[in-house]
């Protein structure tokens, strides 16, 4: 038996298991399963794993999809960049590999709420593992955005101190927040939603309830909206494909080039990415001018040049 899951506290939400369960019934998988693993804290993954030699893979949610990144042996270059894992794969030697498929799901939740719509500027509430996901994904796309948090040293603004008008001009808004989760199904995000317009389009990556109060507000104002359930199947969908990737030489090569342009991306990261993709910093970490300044090109060089002959050098002894 090949069996999966998803760790996290609380998890009397998730629908991933029912997702799953329908899929192997669906497409005639008999000899997996997948189940729910409330940990206390982190710290408890290690007796999980133990005690479930079979687990191949486990997706990873609140509050644990930053706290996971230390307990790993390797990580994507999504999940590096993100800096949050929402997926794991154990390999057959028991090493443990980060993944980032939340990205997967914004891709595919955006286009489907957007359209070929652009908008100007974004406002991303909550500052999380999921919020970083929904960040990298909006500098993708060259969208400037600005973080809403509770605490004043993680995003541009409170919700005390939110503007309506930045509201008013942000026609994108994300709950990338837990706020409004059953069963707390009467709380949504504190934000000024008379500012909302027709012209707005709301995603809420809560998908339990359906309908949660942030989308029905924004739907009373004539908005647009998503929910999060878009993103729920093709991330586990993005989750599936990674557990089920045959391993082979050429693959664990790949692996260790890509862990090599990793060093070389975080040398050059000390100088030229900024902490959090924040406004104006996301379109200077994805565009043109980021591209064109002399300067970050050249500061990374050196760290490529030496991270390429190390490789090497591990690889094929030269």
């Amino acid at each position: 038996m090949r069996r999966y899951g998803l760790i996290g506290r609380p998890l009397g939400h998730s629908a991933s298991a029912a997702y799953f369960a329908a899929k192997f019934e669906r497409e005639g998988i008999a000899d997996c399963a997948y189940a729910l693993y409330e940990l206390p804290d982190i710290g408890a993954l290690e007796g999980l794993l133990a005690r479930t030699p079979d687990l191949c893979g486990f997706n990873v949610t609140i509050p644990y999809k930053r706290e996971v990144m230390p307990l790993l042996d390797a990580l994507s270059h999504d999940a590096r960049m993100i800096g949050a894992v929402n997926c794991v794969r154990r390999a057959a030697d028991g090493s443990l590999t980060g993944h980032n498929t939340d990205v997967v799901g914004l891709r595919a939740s955006l286009d489907e709420l957007l359209g070929g719509e652009q908008p100007e500027h974004a406002l991303v509430l909550g500052t999380g593992g999921a919020s970083q996901a929904v960040q990298y994904v909006l500098a993708e796309r060259g969208i400037p955005f600005d973080l809403v948090s509770r605490d004043t040293a993680k995003g541009n603004y409170t919700y005390d101190d939110l503007p309506c008008e930045v509201v008013e001009r942000s026609r994108l808004i994300v709950n990338a927040s837990p706020v409004g989760t059953y069963p707390a199904v009467d709380a949504a995000p504190r934000i000024p939603y008379g500012f909302v317009t027709p012209g707005h389009y709301l995603l809420d990556l809560v998908y339990n309830p359906p309908l949660t109060q942030f989308l029905d507000y924004g739907r009373q104002r004539g908005a647009h909206i998503l929910n999060g359930e878009t993103m729920l199947c093709e991330q586990a969908e993005a989750s599936w494909r990674i557990w089920n990737l045959k391993e082979n030489s050429s693959m664990k090569r790949m692996a260790i080039c890509l862990s090599a342009l990793a060093v070389w991306c975080d040398a050059a990261a000390q100088e030229t990415v900024p902490p959090r993709f924040q406004g104006s910093d996301a379109k200077r970490f994805y565009g043109a001018s980021y591209r064109r300044d002399r300067e970050d090109r050249r500061c990374g060089a050196d760290s490529r040049r030496r991270a390429f002959v190390a490789g090497r050098r591990w690889l094929y002894g030269r």
